[in-house]
């Protein structure tokens, strides 16, 4: 189970780190006007008008922003994969710090699904509270069982 959730915080982590990039790569004008060209190019009158509402937004960041969004996801890409990494090295600290990490913004999440209800905010706020029950449980039980052996070792 723990190799699990630290296999969807590498993936978490990817593409972060892939987000990252494409903010940090927007900076540079010519990049910018290359995506707006791409998106012309699009077959699909639906397709391109979803892509042409999100470079449109996105190109029209003050650069300013677009480089706090590229630091910001960087950031949580790290700690995606040091909880990743500790996960799938059995750490408890790794466990505490995924259910924390994880838990914080769930009455965020909550609030935002509620504000615009999206496919995508229903499956990340699902992932999210059931890494959290699935480690919180993982932990209750791992304490349980070294009270148990601390009890038999006593008696």
């Amino acid at each position: 189970m723990l190799r699990l959730i630290a296999a969807f915080k590498f993936s978490q982590a990817l593409t972060l780190i892939g987000v990252a990039l494409a903010a940090l790569q927007l900076l540079r004008p010519e990049i910018a006007t290359l995506v707006q060209r791409w998106v012309e190019t699009l077959p699909i009158a639906s397709e391109r008008n979803i892509m042409q509402h999100a470079a449109g937004w996105i190109t029209g960041l003050a650069p300013h922003q677009v480089l706090g969004i590229g630091v910001g996801a960087l950031l949580y890409a790290v700690l995606f994969l040091v909880e990743g990494v500790g996960l799938w090295r059995k750490m408890v600290w790794a466990e505490w710090l995924t259910v924390v990490a994880t838990g914080l913004p769930i009455p965020l999440e909550l609030w935002e699904v509620g504000r615009h209800v999206s496919l995508l905010g229903i499956a990340a706020l699902v992932a999210n509270v059931l890494v959290v029950t699935l480690l919180a449980r993982h932990l209750r039980q791992k304490q349980q069982r070294h009270a148990s052996a601390a009890m038999v070792a006593a008696s």
